[in-house]
């Protein structure tokens, strides 16, 4: 069945080479057989390919995987530069991940990888289902877009699962590609800004007088089992960071003065999904 199905797909990328047909037109067949049909027809048709490639593991053939693989070969030959076909491979694979092989499993991770790798977007919303899924945070560094955003998203990503260490080199590198963009936020002396009611869902900020150290108490309010990670900005300066068990309180001298100093919750998002969130309970100037 593989050779029958590989001197097929072939045959097809043989015709295109050398006849070069019109592609197909019209709205795509959504059986096997009527895709099948379409490719015989029209070999160009990356498109039929594609969609083949999406339905191949609930194909009623003997050699599901051996259609998968040939119908993808042929897609990507015919729209090499298109992530389309990347596309429908890998959301087939991510489908049925529990039949494949740990060889066919990679197979599907590095089609994957160029469609992240030149989308922002798609990056930030796959990179924790992909992590969920694989546990393997080395290849989501390897198809992360250079871009800040995406080490912003992957040392969030590194702070939810608690895996602090890799969440500080990430974050650092995060700050060394970045560049200030507008203004800062108004810093008010009477209250916190930015927070989601009582309770610290991102950031807060305010202005303080201070003459010898700040002591801030943070506790937690929702999480899981990763503890929150919270930041103390002060002065556009990081100053004080770490787990919060419970209830914790950050303590950071500073000069006499007017002080602006923002509370940074580093992994606000639970790895269900969940809103995490803590409470600043108390403030003390020193």
């Amino acid at each position: 069945m593989t050779k029958a199905l590989a001197l097929f797909f072939g045959a097809l990328l043989v015709a295109y080479v050398a006849i070069r047909p019109s592609p197909s037109t019209g709205r795509l067949p959504k059986d096997v057989p009527g895709l099948a049909a379409r490719l015989t027809a029209h070999p160009t048709d990356w498109e039929a390919a594609s969609a083949l490639t999406e339905k191949a593991l609930d194909a009623p053939v003997p050699d599901r995987k051996a259609l998968w693989h040939a119908a993808n070969d042929l897609a990507v030959s015919l729209a090499p530069l298109r992530h389309e076909p990347r596309i429908a491979f890998t959301r087939s694979g991510l489908f049925h991940w529990e039949e494949l092989s740990a060889a066919e499993r990679k197979e599907v991770l590095e089609e994957y990888a160029p469609v992240m790798r030149d989308d922002p977007l798609t990056f930030s919303t796959m990179v924790h289902l992909i992590y969920r899924l694989t546990g393997d945070f080395d290849y989501l560094r390897r198809a992360a877009p250079p871009r800040v955003e995406s080490m912003r998203a992957l040392a969030s990503l590194a702070a939810t699962y608690g895996r602090f260490d890799q969440y500080r080199v990430l974050r650092t590198e995060a700050e060394r590609q970045e560049q200030q963009q507008g203004k800062a936020p108004a810093y008010g002396r009477e209250d916190w800004s930015g927070l989601c009611g009582e309770n610290l869902c991102f950031s807060a900020w305010r202005e303080i007088e201070a003459h010898r150290a700040v002591a801030l108490t943070v506790k937690t309010i929702d999480t899981d089992d990763v503890r929150p990670y919270v930041e103390v900005v002060v002065d556009g300066a990081r100053r004080a960071e770490g787990p919060i068990d419970g209830e914790t309180t950050f303590t950071v001298p500073v000069a006499p003065g007017t002080h602006q100093v923002e509370v940074r919750l580093a992994n606000s998002i639970t790895r269900n999904n969940v809103q995490r969130r803590v409470r600043i309970t108390s403030l003390q100037v020193l």
